[in-house]
């Protein structure tokens, strides 16, 4: 219940709110957040295993004020079940030229295949060029955890252990080396 407090502080301080690695089935999720119904649409895309819900794995979850969305139209689309997942909020006062459109995905890069990564790029390109073209009226903002290499400043050495803290622990703990994802094409999209 300790963690449900932390969501709904960081819920009540932004629009939209991304969480990643959120275990359980649906109802289990339901049940959780039965308190945010009122103020807050909400939508879990829960990771797969052989086309199941594995509980035993997080998905991504989307919080989004209903306040902060009034006349527009909001939807859900998972992009990759558990991994990539977009919410699109529409607003259209009759005409082509009024309509307006800002899309938010939230990634956990983590498990994705090279073709779901492909797929993924294209349809970000697709909203980037959007926004790029028609910026009054499209908008896009990518929310993840690339967990890339720093482009500027001094990277962290794997080899200086103590200088790394695990956030909910009061231990000093090692990196290990671990490889990214999908790295060259979530550089290119940024």
């Amino acid at each position: 219940m300790q963690k449900l407090g932390i969501v709904a502080k960081l819920a009540s301080q932004h629009s939209i709110l991304f969480l990643q690695e959120v275990h359980g089935f649906f109802e289990d999720i339901s049940t959780w957040l039965h308190q945010f119904a009122e103020k807050y649409v909400w939508f879990h895309s829960p990771c797969l295993a052989n086309g199941q819900v594995n509980p035993n794995a997080g998905g991504v979850l989307c919080l989004a004020q209903k306040n902060h969305f009034v006349g527009w139209d909001i939807s859900f689309r998972e992009e990759v079940p558990g991994r990539i997942m977009r919410l699109d909020s529409t607003r259209d006062e009759g005409n082509e030229e009024s309509m307006q459109q800002v899309c938010f995905s939230g990634a956990h890069n983590f498990d994705i295949s090279v073709r779901q990564m492909a797929r993924s790029e294209r349809r970000v390109n697709t909203k980037v060029k959007d926004a790029k073209t028609h910026p009054s009226r499209f908008g896009f903002v990518l929310a993840a955890d690339l967990n890339l290499p720093p482009r500027m400043g001094q990277n962290l050495p794997l080899s200086s252990p103590s200088r790394t803290k695990v956030l909910n622990s009061a231990i000093f703990s090692p990196l290990t080396p671990q490889k990214r994802p999908n790295h060259k094409a979530w550089t290119r999209l940024l």
